[in-house]
């Protein structure tokens, strides 16, 4: 469940310019707001692993619109992310807790020598992770600078002079967000870097997200959202595989040597697969940089 694929967005024609492009962030930031809202609640009803697994997406996609906003509603978009990062960190913890203990599953902790107490110990850490993801969201009570940011943007399209949001506008952005993520490609690609893996993991994150809000306006190639959801999902599992090496720490008995080993040999193999899926997603955004002509914009002024 945890590695479950991402679903790609397919909403309606998003085509046009200048006012059109700001009405689509309108729908799109609407949408991704009342998304939300049902996420969190069917949440607080059960918080499960599918549950958790489709808040984390719904604020992220969230987060993605509020960064696309900023430029016309700073104020409001900051202050959603900043409410939407609260609960994320609470929800990232379970997350984790859920990997961990899907990963020992798959191992076969159980049946090894040793592991009894390491197993009862992530299972009591599950609990409180728990208990906290619940408190969390019988707090949080409504996303008001959401409502805030959404109607400000609807003040704008319905002004005498909207600001402009064209194609070109959007894949630029894509682009540069795109060499942001790429900008930690060497360091991604060494199998003994973890920190660098990371950094390109949450880049691209936003590219792809951001993307997903413009991808039929920007008329981006429809496999696009697809390769970039390929790179992803390994890079995370190899995140989850690092994180639980770290904990894990030292090893005491038998067992738990097999279960450093078992982690260690996913590893490497969403490693290869991270890395053949990465040479993919390379070429698509080359063509794309190309077909566009914003070579430049690689490393340009961010445009959105």
């Amino acid at each position: 469940m945890p590695y479950k694929q991402v679903e790609t967005v397919g909403e309606e024609n998003d085509v046009g310019e200048g006012r059109d492009g700001i009405e689509l962030l309108l729908r799109k930031t609407a949408k991704r707001l009342r998304a939300l809202e049902r996420q969190i609640n069917d949440a607080r009803k059960n918080p499960d692993e599918e549950a958790i697994h489709d808040l984390r997406i719904a604020i992220r996609r969230l987060a993605a619109a509020c960064v696309c906003a900023e430029k016309f509603e700073p104020k409001s978009s900051r202050r959603t992310r900043n409410r939407l990062n609260r609960l994320m960190k609470p929800l990232g913890r379970l997350r984790d807790a859920h990997v961990q203990m899907e990963l020992f599953e798959q191992a076969g902790a159980e049946h090894l020598p040793g592991t009894a107490d390491l197993l009862e110990r992530y299972r009591r850490r599950r609990r409180r992770r728990e208990k906290d993801v619940r408190r969390a969201l019988r707090s949080f009570r409504t996303v008001k600078p959401g409502r805030k940011l959404v109607a400000r943007l609807k003040e704008m399209t319905r002004g005498a002079n909207p600001p402009g949001l064209s194609r070109e506008n959007a894949v630029t952005e894509i682009i540069n967000l795109w060499g942001e993520a790429e900008s930690w490609r060497d360091r991604a690609t060494d199998p003994c870097d973890a920190e660098g893996l990371h950094r390109m993991r949450l880049a691209l994150k936003k590219t792809r997200y951001t993307a997903e809000i413009f991808s039929r306006f920007a008329g981006l190639p429809g496999v696009l959202l697809k390769e970039m959801n390929a790179v992803q999902t390994c890079m995370g599992e190899i995140h989850d595989c690092d994180a639980l090496l770290d904990r894990l720490g030292n090893p005491e008995f038998l067992g738990e040597l097999a279960i450093r080993a078992f982690i260690r040999n996913r590893r490497a193999e969403r490693h290869r697969d991270f890395a053949k899926a990465l040479v993919i997603l390379e070429k698509r955004m080359r063509l794309l940089s190309v077909r566009d002509g914003a070579q430049a914009g690689m490393t340009g002024t961010r445009t959105i």
